[in-house]
This record gives structure tokens, sequence and C-alpha cells, in this order.
């Protein structure tokens, strides 16, 4: 018997359906991505999950429920008023602009820090920063020591923060300088940090190449005296990856 088109596509939409339903009702149905982070396999923490993989396209809710700090509190830490839960980490770098063009990095990384230092987890971070807000939240949520007090203190940026605001004792991260073009050639391997005002040109006077740094960004760049920061807002790449990546190739030139 030769079943019609009609009726031929009728049975193959209630197979699709009885199959989804049946998958639901036994778990296997899954809609979204989990987005879970590595566990530690060493030492105390292990099994716990780790704040060093926290991405930037973790939402707020998403590290709420893996390191179970309450949305509320993610939302106080760092400014974000309306539908935290679905705020990402990524998005930090703009909400946080001025901090950026003042030389201090607030984005995914001060997520890590701050979750590491909620939970008390071993994390170092690369060169984040805290915003007061939420600097201020784990002072009084957790109780820290003389030496931690004077770490988030030197790693907490407000719209009047300085250098000579930083202790010097936990080596805070230095200014960015103002190089003169006779002394870009000069700079000395200590001071070959990438920064929110670091240029390729610059990447290329330090030995990078250019295939180097576009492997990085998945694309061509076009113009050698934009800031990798800038360029990284245009085509909606997330900086401080990029950055971390950066660093890693010129640290081995």
């Amino acid at each position: 018997m030769r079943i019609k088109t009609a009726m031929f596509s009728v049975v193959i939409t209630v197979t699709m359906l009885g199959g989804i339903i049946i998958s639901d009702l036994m778990g296997l149905w899954v809609t979204e991505s989990g987005k879970e982070p590595a566990r530690y396999t060493t030492g105390v923490n292990a099994g716990h999950y780790n704040p060093a993989d926290i991405r930037g396209s973790y939402s707020f809710e998403d590290i709420s429920k893996a390191f179970k700090i309450p949305v509320e509190e993610l939302g106080t830490a760092f400014g974000v008023k309306e539908n935290a839960a679905a705020f990402q980490c990524k998005d930090l770098e703009a909400a946080y602009a001025d901090a950026a063009a003042a030389g201090y990095e607030i984005g995914t990384d001060s997520v890590r820090m701050f979750v590491a230092l909620y939970l008390g987890l071993p994390y170092q971070p690369e060169a984040a920063y805290l915003p007061v807000s939420a600097a201020a939240l784990l002072r009084e949520k957790v109780s820290f020591s003389d030496e931690q007090l004077k770490y988030l203190e030197a790693h907490t940026y407000s719209a009047n923060t300085t250098s000579s605001e930083v202790p010097i004792a936990v080596q805070p991260r230095p200014q960015e300088p103002q190089p003169s073009p006779s002394a870009e050639h000069n700079t000395s391997p200590e001071e070959r940090l990438i920064k929110g005002k670091t240029t390729f040109r610059e990447m290329l006077d330090w030995g990078v190449s250019r295939e180097e740094i576009q492997s990085v960004l998945g694309r061509h760049f076009d113009v050698e005296v934009m800031t990798i920061r800038d360029f990284c807002s245009r085509e909606g790449i997330e900086f401080s990856g990029i950055k971390e990546q950066l660093q890693a190739i010129l640290d081995q030139k």
C-alpha cells in the first residue's frame, strides 16, 4: 500500500515529536548548552569548580549556579542594576570603559578574581581590578587578613583612583607609559605589557609578527596605530581574552 505524501509527512512529524517528548521525560533532551567551568583536579580544592575557567560568555546566572553566589550580589558587586541574571561577563569591558581608559582592566578576569576572593579559592589574576562596589561587598561578606585587605585595596578601582593611592607593597599594576617616537624601540622587556592603550604598531615593534597577531584575532587588522582594545570593541571581540593570548606570545620573545 502506498502512503500518500501528506500522510507520510504527518507520520514523520509525529515520530519526531514523540522522540522529543520521550527524551525530555528521560532528561536527555537539552535545548541549551550547559555552561559548567572546569574543576580543580588536585589539592584541597579538588572537585570544586575553578573560577579561572569562567568565560566571557558566562552570564551571572551561570556563575551563580556553579559557584552558589546569589545573582543579586553579583549584580550589586559590578553595578548591574537591571536583569543581572542575563548579564554576560564580557560586557563588563564596555560598562567600565572609563576604567580601561585610565589603565585599569575590569572585565571577565575581574569576575574570576571576585569569585575566588568570595569563596576563598586560589586564583592569580592577570591584571584585574574590581570596582569599589565589589570590594565593599567582599569586605562585608568575607573575613580577610591584613595582607589580603592590602591586596584588595591595591586592586580596587574608582573614578578617583590614582597611582599614588595604590600601596607599593603589593606590586600594583604599573601606569601606562607615555613613550616618545624615539623611545618606542628602546622599550625594556619589563615594560612590554599589553594594556588598554597598546597599539598594533607597538606589538610589531616588540617582535610579534603580523601573522601571530592575526592568528589570535582570527581576522586581519587594517590600522597599525589603532589600539588593540579599540579594534576588539569594533569587531565585538572580548579584549581580555585576546590580551592574555598576545601577552603569552610576547613573553616568549
